[in-house]
This record gives C-alpha cells, structure tokens and sequence, in this order.
C-alpha cells in the first residue's frame, strides 16, 4: 500500500507492506524530512488529527490504509554523536543517503519497499483533490461530514471552488501540527489538556475493542417485545411493556377494529412520557382480546395521534398474571396461555408498515434536524428526509445531498 508523509515542507511517500512497523516508517523517511536521521522517538506522527501514540505496532494494526496521509512533526533536534577520527580510520560520509546505506537495518526495510520514481507532486494538494473528488457521491460526502465537517461545508458553499477547498483541508492539517506541536511541549498547560484527551480516547477505544471482542451483543440492536393478537375479529401487533402505567390504544387502531363507537369521551387526559406530551381522547372500558385461542376482556385509554397501534401496559399484565418469559421468548398468562414474541423479522416488517403508512407522525430529532439545517438545507426537506430514514442523519444526508445535485444539474440544463 502506497503511504505519503509530510512535514508541510517537505513530502515524500513509500509503497510499504502493512506488517511493517510505524517505527521502521519513521526511520526510513527521516532523512526526507528532515535532511538527518532522526531517532523514531523524537517523532510525533499523526492520522486524522490523532496521535498515534504507539509506533512499535504495525501500520495496519494502528489503522493506516493505502492513501493515507500521515503527519510527521520532530519533537526535538536528533541528538548529535561526536566523531573522533584516528588517522587509520576513513571519515563517515555526512550526507543522509550515506547514512541511510550504513545502517543495515534500513538497508534491510528498502528490499520490501517500492519508492516511486517519478518526482512527487505537493501530497497535500493531491489528497485534497481524492477527497474533493469523492464529494460529488452523495453517499460518501454524507460519510466524510462525519469525519470532516469542514471541508462538506465548504464544498456544499461552492461546489466548484477546489482552491477554496484545499486552503480548508490545509487548514485543518495545520490544526493538527500544532496539537501535536502542544503536546511535545510539557510546559503547555494546552498541550497537557489534549495529552489527556488522548489519554481518554485510548481508554475508550481499549474498552471498545475489549467489549466488541467478549460481548459484541450489546452492539446488536435489541427490539422491543410484540405479540399477535385479535381485536373483534382484526389482527393486532401489540407492543408489551411492562415498565408503563396503562394500556394504549391509538385511534386509528379503534378505528381499524370498529370500536369508535365505544369510546368513553369524558375521559379525556394528557399523557407525559419520554417523548413528551400527548392527549388521550377518551377509553375504551372493555373489548374482547383474543390471544392464540383464549379471550380476555381489556380495557384501554385511546390516544390520538399515535404512531404504535397497541401497547399492553402493567394495569393489563397484573390483572392477567402475565409473566415475560426472556428464556422461552414467551408471553405466559396466568391461565395457562402463552404466546411466542415476534422475531426481529416480524417487527422490522411491522415498524417499516407503521412507517410507510404514516411518516409524518415519526417525531424527528431536533439536534439531527438543527446539524441538516445548518448545511443550507429547508427545514421541511430536512425533517422529511429524517422521517423516512427514521432518524438516521447519514442516510437522510445522502437523500438530501443527491436531490441537491440532481437540481443544480438541471439547472445546469
């Protein structure tokens, strides 16, 4: 894999293997960069604005990939050796390719390594024109915001303006010399401050990757407990939750199942929950719910507006001694009845229908819409495109960006 490094004054790049260490990088290029050999301990290198705070692991173990740019900056000047020469001896050659040819373990890295021999243009700017080119997908300038926000703001500003482009991204390279050129500095109070930051990162993601190794379950999405059920005669996917008060019904779903006309409008109320406040029409004071072969009488409060057509509550699970069986993945009522919770299949087929049939009810999150607004785009286009991708701001980015360009091109036309 093809690897550049810079000092932002002087570039050089290596096809290297990625068993090879960082240290072994650093020990190649010094002389490139820096005109002498440099111990690799003298030497900050950073990636994507992260210190990578251990070079005896390999490239592809700290996460450098073919493309990279990584940022070398010399922490302090190499220490000079003192040569004494004896009238028998020969001086050593001073220049940096005599060194290089000296040190046997140089000479022995060169033989994996493929330097290109053609003269390099600025790597700066030509890393800056592989993203800019990326940026015309939709789907990857949705992925770069993430990691780049600057640069999608600039090229969602003006879209034709590379050099306005690359003055950002060397903006943003600059920001990251002087972090590390803080951090060399113990009497930095801020460099002590970012020294910590990347402390804590390397705790996190050392827990991270401790947690993805021996429980990677905790990062699979649980669904929530549904059952099948009838209510006068129309199939009903009831969402079980212990943990709410009352059982819910929504009035399209009384609607679906003919019970309008039973519905007690004196009791009307306001419900408070996580997701805010909402207004109950009125209850149904019994209807009959048939669960696999046997009846039960329930009562339920109707709510407006609500995008979930059922939810058992506590007031329903007692008065039935229901128990949420987690080992069976059995709903067990007290008469002996049990009914098997839906499979993730079930549910995403069920949520997607909820979705499709009634998008506008989806309450959007106001900090993803803020972060789609900022980028010049309506809050109504915004807030639709995060009903439909239900809150997930990469994908609602890339249906956004690719309606953007597909007008700027017909306007083009």
């Amino acid at each position: 894999m093809f690897v550049s490094l810079t000092n932002l004054v002087a570039e050089t790049g290596y096809d290297v293997p990625g068993d090879m260490t960082l240290n072994d990088l650093l020990a190649l290029c010094s002389a490139e960069l820096f005109g002498t050999e440099v111990p690799p301990s003298k030497m900050a290198t950073l990636k994507d604005g992260k210190l990578l705070a251990n070079p005896s692991q390999t490239l592809e173990a700290l996460g450098v990939q073919a493309g990279d740019v990584l940022l070398v900056r010399m922490l302090s000047a190499a220490p000079q050796t003192s040569q004494t020469s004896a009238p028998h001896q020969s001086q050593p050659s001073s220049s940096p390719s005599a060194s290089i040819a000296n040190n046997p373990r140089i000479t022995e890295l060169i033989k994996s390594i493929k330097v290109p021999p053609s003269k390099k243009p600025n790597l700066l700017r030509e890393n800056a024109r592989k993203i800019y080119q990326l940026m015309e997908n939709p789907a990857q300038r949705a992925h770069i915001y993430f990691k780049a926000k600057p640069l999608v703001d600039q090229y969602t500003k003006d879209p034709k303006d590379f050099e306005a482009f690359v003055r950002v991204y060397e903006h943003m390279i600059q920001q990251e010399i002087e972090k590390a050129r803080l951090m060399a500095d113990p009497a930095s109070v801020e460099g002590q401050r970012l020294i910590q930051e990347q402390i804590q990162l390397e705790n996190i993601n050392y827990s991270y990757a401790q947690a993805l190794e021996h429980t990677p379950e905790a990062y699979i999405p649980v669904h929530m407990l549904y059952i099948k059920m009838e209510i006068n005669g129309h199939p009903v996917k009831a969402f079980v939750d212990s943990g709410a008060q009352v059982s819910i019904m929504s009035e399209a779903c009384a609607q679906r199942c003919q019970l309008s006309h039973l519905i007690d409008k004196r009791f009307t109320g306001t419900a408070r929950g996580v997701g805010g406040t909402q207004k109950f029409v009125g209850k149904i004071h019994c209807c009959q719910v048939k669960v696999m072969d046997h009846y039960f009488p329930c009562n339920f409060d109707v709510m407006a507006d609500r995008e979930m057509d059922l939810l058992l509550g506590l007031n329903i699970l007692k008065r039935h001694q229901c128990n949420i069986n987690l080992k069976t993945n059995m709903l067990e009522m007290g008469d002996g009845t049990m009914t098997p919770f839906l499979s993730d299949s079930e549910i995403n087929s069920h949520l997607d229908d909820l979705a499709s049939s009634n998008p506008s009810d989806f309450a959007v999150d106001a900090d993803m819409l803020a972060q789609a607004m900022n980028l010049g785009f309506s809050e109504a286009e915004a807030k639709e495109a995060l009903q439909m991708t239900r809150n997930d701001l990469e994908a609602a980015l890339q249906q956004l960006f690719s309606k953007a360009d597909e007008r700027s091109h017909a306007m083009e036309h």
